[in-house]
């Protein structure tokens, strides 16, 4: 619940982009890692068909999702610039996701842009290395990404639970204080005390109170 408490201000609203447009970006990445083991046994032929038809269009629709990630993380850094826990979390997941970024932008984009122009019969002898050096790059952006979404994602729960402990104490203010012993005691109770209360030195004793039975007549 006190997760949710701030998500229609402007930093809720800023951190929920952020984790999840980096939640998309780390879903495609770990398709990427999970693909690895099985494509590094493809042949080359095999492996270029893959690249061309299997990942056609994934650069349209995850790619507006980093970039996104990367600004809005920023900004929440910015938002967040009077916390100094806060803000230094969401540096560290700024960071993080720049590189990631900046990652993609130099090992795997330049593979991208190679074998799109490739055929089966214009396949270079060495095309293992580009391959080795495309997997590469999105497991290096996997392990980053992860990163900063485990950095985002505590930062979520860190700020919630400061949020509730901040609420817990403030409630017994607001409580009703518990009525005293006195308060409490009926007046038969207090009239007993005040029987059984042995006199002082030189003070006469107290005669008990006796009821009225009220079957005797009164002459």
């Amino acid at each position: 619940m006190f997760a949710f408490a701030d998500t229609f201000s402007i930093p809720g609203i800023i951190r929920w982009i952020s984790l999840i447009c980096t939640a998309v970006t780390l879903g495609a990445l770990t398709a990427h890692v999970l693909e690895l083991p099985n494509k590094l046994r493809l042949g080359g032929m095999l492996w270029l068909a893959v690249q061309q038809e299997l990942y056609s269009g994934w650069g349209r629709f995850i790619g507006p999702f980093e970039l996104v990630a990367v600004v809005s993380t920023w900004m929440l850094l910015y938002v967040e610039r009077r916390h100094r826990a806060a803000a230094g979390r969401a540096m560290l997941a700024a960071c993080v996701l720049s590189a990631a970024l900046l990652t993609f932008f130099i090992l795997n984009a330049p593979v991208n842009a190679a074998f799109a122009a490739w055929t089966p019969a214009t396949l270079p002898a060495d095309w293992p290395d580009y391959r080795a050096q495309w997997e590469l790059g999105h497991a290096i952006s996997f392990l980053l990404v992860l990163l900063a979404f485990i950095v985002l994602l505590r930062s979520l729960f860190r700020d919630a639970l400061a949020r509730a402990l901040r609420a817990t104490a403030r409630w017994p203010s607001a409580w009703p204080s518990p009525p005293s012993a006195s308060e409490t005691a009926s007046p038969g109770s207090a009239r007993d005390a005040h029987n059984r209360t042995p006199p002082r030195r030189g003070e006469p004793r107290a005669r008990p109170l006796r009821r009225r039975n009220p079957d005797v007549n009164q002459g």
